[in-house]
């Protein structure tokens, strides 16, 4: 599979995915080293694709997961006192 090939199924799983998707993950679909996956994903952020990077596993930002994760992050934020444990 060529790298660009590569990349677009990358970009294509992290938009689909229900949870994040480890280079480990990557790695075993594609059948390429994760330090390979690694360098696709750094190429495709210097190309400004929202990928997210946790100690879980990556995440692209305009999956509905993480739309629902940040808004309820951002209520929170704004809405403290309806969060706080007594």
């Amino acid at each position: 599979m060529s790298s660009i090939k590569r990349q677009n199924l990358i970009m294509k799983l992290l938009r689909d995915a229900e949870e994040p998707i480890t280079g480990s993950e990557f790695a075993k679909q594609t059948n390429v080293s994760r330090q390979v996956i690694v360098q696709d994903v750094s190429i495709l952020k210097a190309k400004k694709e929202p990928i997210m990077a946790t100690s879980k596993g990556m995440y692209c930002w305009t999956s509905r997961r993480v739309k629902v994760f940040w808004n309820e992050l951002l209520y929170v934020n704004i809405h403290p006192s309806k969060h706080r444990k007594n």
